[in-house]
């Protein structure tokens, strides 16, 4: 079962760790209010 968090109205469900996926990809789903206010999305290299 995937893990869910919720923080006032947004909700980060993780679909797939990368322990699962071979250290490859971290998979999470976002879901936020419309008009929501968000950072851009981005990315780091380890």
């Amino acid at each position: 079962m995937a893990e869910e968090i919720s923080i006032g109205p947004l909700t980060v469900q993780f679909l797939c760790s990368k322990y699962a996926m071979n250290g490859r990809l971290d998979l999470f789903e976002m879901t936020a209010p419309p008009h929501g206010h968000m950072p851009v999305a981005h990315y780091r290299r380890a």
